[in-house]
């Protein structure tokens, strides 16, 4: 089933980077390049721009920012190992099997991924929604450690 969805999320990617060029005008897709420098951001700077974006009602962007908030405070516990190179398939495959909040973090991938590459809406709910996985997984991380 995961491997499923992550191909799924592939396609998903490539028809995006394929089309680009034709949707750049439209902001439906994620764009890297805005991405490239909050990368190098730690977590409670993503989290200062992530309040940032929402309070400008830019929630794709703040989507943005809190997955890789998310990506930093799993690597501070040793649940997966940030990389720049690295797929959302990559972490949701590097999280441990048995790890409390790994079902909560797939679904957090794979919904990011269909707001950021798939040219899903992102709306307040659609925001709240993946706040409330954010802080679930968060919340089962920190049982464990």
């Amino acid at each position: 089933m995961l491997t499923l969805l992550a191909i799924l999320a592939h396609i998903v990617w490539t028809l995006v980077m394929v089309f680009r060029g034709r949707s750049e005008g439209r902001g439906a897709t994620w764009r890297r390049s805005g991405a490239a420098g909050e990368q190098e951001l730690t977590y409670d700077e993503l989290l200062r721009l992530m309040a940032r974006y929402v309070h400008g009602g830019e929630f794709r962007r703040a989507i943005g920012a809190m997955m890789l908030a998310l990506l930093r405070r799993l690597d501070a516990v040793r649940i997966v190992v940030f990389h720049r190179s690295k797929t959302n398939g990559d972490y949701v495959r590097e999280f441990p099997a048995s790890g409390a909040g790994r079902t909560e973090f797939r679904r957090f991938a794979l919904a990011f991924d269909m707001i950021a590459y798939g040219g899903m809406r992102c709306t307040p709910e659609v925001f709240g929604k993946m706040k409330s996985l954010f802080d679930q997984v968060q919340a089962n991380v920190r049982k464990e450690s």
